[in-house]
């Protein structure tokens, strides 16, 4: 299933996910290890209002060795912000699990992780008119 996130739901994954390595490992570090040191543009970055597109990720995925497009990725049991993930959150997230589903080998693995996904769904609020 194809997801498709907005230029500012993707921003806001990004800065996210950047303030979890700021929280990790330290704003001065996360700054250097990118290459933004004496740069006002990281803390724009930090606080959202900076233009965070995918080369800028890409640079905070390379000073920390973590996989291609992990800074656009939702990473919500990292956040740790105090604010409940957003229904297109838990979407995006359903969605990648019931993709991983068939990939499983048939049996008991498969149906614990189906009973998993079924007790998130149960967390999720019904959509509007469903």
């Amino acid at each position: 299933m194809t997801n498709i996130i907005s230029d500012m739901e993707m921003k806001e994954i990004r800065v996210k996910n950047l303030k979890y390595l700021v929280k990790k490992y330290g704003r001065k570090s996360v700054a250097e290890a990118a290459g933004y040191a004496d740069s006002s543009f990281f803390s724009q970055l930090v606080v959202g209002i900076g233009s965070f597109g995918p080369k800028v990720a890409a640079k905070f995925e390379q000073a920390y060795d973590l996989p291609e497009y992990w800074m656009s990725t939702p990473h919500i049991a990292l956040w740790d912000d105090g604010t409940m993930a957003s229904g297109k959150d838990i979407d995006f997230l359903i969605d990648e699990l019931e993709g991983l589903i068939p990939l499983l080998p048939q049996g008991e693995q498969q149906d614990k992780v189906l009973q998993a996904v079924n007790r998130i769904l149960r967390l999720v609020p019904p959509k509007p008119g469903s």
